[in-house]
């Protein structure tokens, strides 16, 4: 069994940091590992909650003291690694206790492969968890399974691993990707160009417990994803596919004008008077159509 790095980016994550520590504490392995926390300018006590855990866990802590983003944060992370498994685990993840044990055997057993577990989400119970949020993760997973494995790498995330091999023929994340969202997209696509094989875990599914559980939260961060979108893109000369004319699409293309968290708000507002199905379109509306808005505006800027 090949050792392992568990390298956590972090930002204002104190609460998190306390239950993902938890269950990393849990873990039944063999494996030699290491937990490797790079904060990224956090203020809010996560550094003397680290400090707390190093008589728990095997535990390496990165604190630069500024904000410089997740892509800069990973990278200060993975430099201070020292295993040959590397493991891209965020701080609001709960890992099972087979989750450094399977991470360490798949990757044993073919070095060359990138892995990755998809999120299983965890919501507060709100109107949009209830009419959206569930539901949606059900079918983001099926469909992640049943897609075309060439394509698989568009599934890298923040529950993933390679070797410490692989990493340096990827390199580093890009810190072009600034704000929410790609920086993770982008490293799965260089890793695929490679050919190397990404491999959806389902036994690796992890508890995420989801920042986005309004509305309006989920849709700053698909117009956040739309910007990101085209700078990906651009970096590699690719483009969306063509949309139908259909009537959905319109309406979405119109809604992307003043999509963003106010109408977020609104719909959150309006949901728990709303029938089921009625309140899943209005939310897949303004989630589309935010995203859209991200496209358009980083367009538009280019």
């Amino acid at each position: 069994m090949l050792s392992v790095s568990i390298v956590v980016p972090s930002y204002q994550g104190s609460a998190k940091l306390q239950l993902l520590l938890t269950a990393l504490e849990a873990q039944q392995t063999s494996c030699d590992w290491e937990v490797v926390v790079a904060l990224d300018g956090s203020t809010d006590g996560s550094r003397e909650l680290l400090d707390a855990w190093r008589d728990r866990v095997p535990l390496v802590v990165i604190d630069r003291g500024e904000n410089r983003g997740r892509a800069f944060t990973l990278n200060e992370g993975f430099a201070h690694a020292s295993k040959a498994i590397l493991v891209r685990c965020d701080d609001d993840l709960e890992p099972a206790p087979n989750y450094i044990e399977l991470f360490s055997s798949l990757l044993t057993a073919d070095p060359t492969i990138g892995v990755v577990g998809l999120y299983k989400n965890n919501y507060p119970s709100t109107a949009y968890s209830k009419a959206y949020g569930t539901i949606v993760d059900r079918r983001f997973a099926a469909e992640a399974y049943q897609s075309d494995p060439a394509r698989q790498w568009h599934y890298w995330g923040g529950n993933c691993a390679v070797t410490r091999e692989t990493f340096n023929l990827v390199g580093n994340y890009d810190e072009n990707f600034r704000q929410y969202g790609y920086e993770d997209v982008d490293w799965g696509y260089r890793l695929a160009a490679l050919g190397r094989r990404v491999v959806l875990e389902p036994r690796l599914e992890t508890t995420h417990n989801v920042a986005a559980t309004t509305t309006a939260g989920r849709c700053q961060r698909a117009r956040w994803s739309g910007e990101a979108s085209v700078r990906f893109n651009l970096k590699h000369g690719l483009t969306n596919p063509a949309k139908d004319s259909s009537l959905w699409n319109s309406l979405v293309d119109f809604t992307a004008s003043f999509a963003g968290k106010g109408l977020g708000n609104f719909i959150d507002f309006l949901l728990p008077a709303l029938p089921s199905g009625v309140a899943l379109r209005l939310v897949d509306l303004a989630v589309q159509a935010a995203h859209q808005r991200g496209v358009n505006e980083a367009t538009k800027a280019k």
